[in-house]
């Protein structure tokens, strides 16, 4: 009964070790896999990329959005990013407004002041006012408390700044490519804007 006992005992090892052995193997093996893939993932990635480049106007954000709502039912992760990955966020704003500013202030006293010194006439398509009332144009997404009161202490300031809007509604008609949450952010700035003095609004 020992010696069966015995033989018993030595053949359970012995297959416990085989086991284990085995188990070990097809481990390695999977997280051998797994490293390789990964590895080969970060050079020759499986996702798509895709990129959209048209004159304003010609439905880019209105395409994006029906693909989107197609493809999310199979990815459900999809990110949507504009002109670049913005990898520098705040920072990257601070440094283009600094560019800006530069532009604004040098800019100013060498081409505008020689004209305001003539008594002509300048008018701007657009000034430091469209960078804080729309973040996504100049791509610098800073408060626009915070860039008003920069650009009252550091960019020459216009002697009336007109600020030309319409509803949300209105705008979509004219341009289909917006979204209304954009217009409304950019409303609800021009109404921030209008309370401040020098600046106008009028409902076009």
């Amino acid at each position: 009964i020992g010696i069966n006992d015995c033989t018993s005992g030595v053949r359970a090892a012995s297959v416990s070790q085989k086991l284990w052995v085995l188990h070990f193997v097809r481990t390695s093996y999977s997280t051998l896999r797994y490293c390789v893939a990964t590895i080969s993932n970060l050079f020759y990635p499986k996702g798509i990329s895709v990129g959209f480049t048209g004159p304003d106007g010609s439905g880019k954000t209105t395409v994006i959005d029906q693909i989107r709502k197609r493809l999310q039912a199979v990815y459900p992760s999809i990110l949507l990013l504009h002109h670049r990955p913005a990898l520098m966020g705040k920072l990257s704003s601070i440094l283009r407004l600094a560019y800006y500013s530069t532009d604004y202030v040098c800019g100013y006293f060498i081409k505008v002041h020689p004209f305001l010194f003539k008594r002509s006439i300048i008018i701007f398509d657009r000034y430091y006012t469209d960078i804080i009332c729309d973040s996504r144009r100049s791509s610098i997404y800073l408060s626009h408390k915070f860039l008003y009161w920069f650009g009252l202490l550091f960019i020459p300031q216009l002697r009336h700044n007109i600020l030309l809007t319409a509803d949300s509604q209105t705008i979509l008609e004219r341009k289909q490519e917006l979204d209304k949450e954009g217009i409304d952010a950019i409303n609800h700035k021009i109404d921030y804007l209008v309370t401040k003095k020098g600046y106008y609004k009028v409902m076009n």
